[in-house]
């Protein structure tokens, strides 16, 4: 297409029907019906590329930002809206998660790097020390991603069933362990550049671990107040306790299991 005529095409284009140069479909509105593609498709140019990255930043802003706040301070309205279709405000659960594990991971590689922390803690009550704990950190988050759909499933046995079916339950745990994964970021950020505290020690690793158990407690039992499940603060809390054994003991078994293969 001549490069003079483009500007007139798309001014035309908006007052009549077009053919989506994407799927070749007729599109009336400002979308494509079957592809979804923009009807005004512009030429690519520096300034439609900017235009590009602040649509992104705006995104994350309204979108994924907006997410952390609402979870972190209302997890029952939030999740229980996007299980029940208001999904359009929220990002969705998986991606929310994977940006914030890639943050911890971030964080948790290059602030040690910076300010010289070594890690000091060896072990703790549930995993033995040694090469067993010090692969567990290393793969922490490999562990998590493993271990979240049996959490799920301990959280769908013992409180959500029938109130929500087992996928449900797997959205409000990748939902939950995004937001822990958020905290710790947090933590080691706060302590590691701002207290220039190293967080590769027992006491980070405790307060850490209370933190994370209280807000889980609190994200359970907002989810689940309105629904009328009988005990539920005792329900809560034996699944916590069964969360943890879940999390370092099959972890811990795990390891010991691919340490004696990788031997």
């Amino acid at each position: 297409m001549d490069n003079d005529f483009f500007p007139v095409f798309l001014y035309l284009s908006n007052f009549m029907s077009v053919t989506c140069l994407n799927c070749k479909a007729e599109i009336q509105h400002r979308f494509c019906p079957y592809c979804g593609q923009k009807k005004d498709v512009k030429r690519l140019t520096w300034h439609s590329l900017l235009a590009e990255i602040a649509h992104f930043f705006s995104h994350i802003e309204h979108g994924f930002l907006n997410t952390c706040y609402q979870l972190l301070i209302r997890p029952g309205k939030t999740i229980n809206e996007y299980l029940e279709g208001r999904r359009q405000k929220y990002h969705k659960p998986v991606g929310f998660y994977l940006i914030w594990v890639a943050l911890f991971i971030l964080t948790g590689t290059l602030i040690p790097n910076w300010m010289n922390y070594k890690r000091t803690v060896k072990s703790n009550l549930l995993i033995p020390a040694g090469e067993t704990w010090n692969y567990f950190m290393e793969h922490r988050n490999v562990f998590e991603l493993l271990l979240i759909p049996m959490i799920a499933l301990l959280v769908w046995l013992i409180i959500s069933r029938p109130k929500k079916n087992y996928i449900e339950t797997l959205v409000l745990n990748i939902y939950a362990f995004g937001i822990l994964n958020m905290l710790v970021t947090l933590e080691q950020t706060i302590v590691g550049l701002l207290f220039r505290t190293s967080f590769l020690t027992a006491w980070f690793e405790t307060q850490s671990a209370i933190i994370s158990v209280c807000w889980f407690f609190f994200c359970l039992f907002d989810v689940f107040k309105n629904e009328g499940i009988r005990f539920l603060l005792v329900r809560i809390l034996i699944t916590i306790f069964f969360s943890l054994i879940i999390w370092y003991k099959v972890s811990a078994m795990i390891v010991e299991l691919i340490l004696k293969i990788g031997h």
